[in-house]
């Protein structure tokens, strides 16, 4: 399941997020904190895939927050939340790298929903994209390497088979969408090689993206 972190003050804008939408009939697993250190304290033990923040919040504003998610190469798909007068503050968020936003006092669950499936959907498609450059730039180094990466492939291939997630590796590698470029397995072909010669590269996915 993908991992939903919502970031607000206000207990109840959090619980407004996370109570009225049945996520895990969508496959997100949904966290609550209270403020951005939290937030951070959160992210070095868990792979978020959206971090949803709102813009202002004492101690640590959203954008603050978002800078330091940045700063330790993580990647979530980010939202931020925002009320009124906020224009400057929610372009800046963007230009940090925030993928959406939404304006609390007239957002509607099924504009939360939308907007979690929408920038879920805009990273996967830049995940694919990236791998896709990343094997055409370096196959002959990963065929050249495929020998030394057999066994921590058997490891890995474990790690999947063990999960009981749907198939999605616990060392965070992009093996499951690797697998959903061409709809079919890839252990074995040069794409699962590629995996580890990813991840040796400093370019694992996960918060690593």
């Amino acid at each position: 399941m993908k991992v939903l972190l919502i970031v607000d003050d206000e207990a109840y804008a959090r619980q407004a997020v996370a109570n009225t939408i049945p996520w895990a009939e969508h496959g997100v697993e949904v966290h609550q904190v209270s403020s951005g250190k939290e937030a951070l304290d959160f992210m070095e033990k868990r792979t978020v895939d959206v971090l949803m923040t709102d813009i202002r919040m004492p101690s640590m504003t959203g954008l603050e927050l978002l800078e330091k998610v940045y700063q330790n190469g993580w990647s979530p798909a980010a939202i931020v939340l925002s009320s009124f007068n906020e224009f400057e503050l929610v372009r800046s968020a963007m230009q940090l790298g925030a993928e959406d936003y939404l304006f609390k006092p007239t957002m509607m669950p099924t504009d939360i929903l939308k907007s979690v499936q929408r920038v879920l959907e805009k990273k996967k498609k830049q995940r694919k994209r990236q791998f896709r450059l990343f094997l055409k730039r370096n196959i002959g180094k990963v065929s050249s390497g495929r020998k030394g990466f057999q066994g921590e492939i058997r490891n890995c291939r474990g790690a999947v088979a063990g999960t009981g997630d749907n198939g999605v590796c616990n060392c965070q590698c992009p093996i499951d969408e690797i697998s959903g470029l061409s709809g079919e397995s890839v252990w074995g072909r040069p794409e699962s090689y590629a995996v580890f010669y990813w991840k040796r590269a400093g370019r694992g996915y996960g918060n690593g993206v």
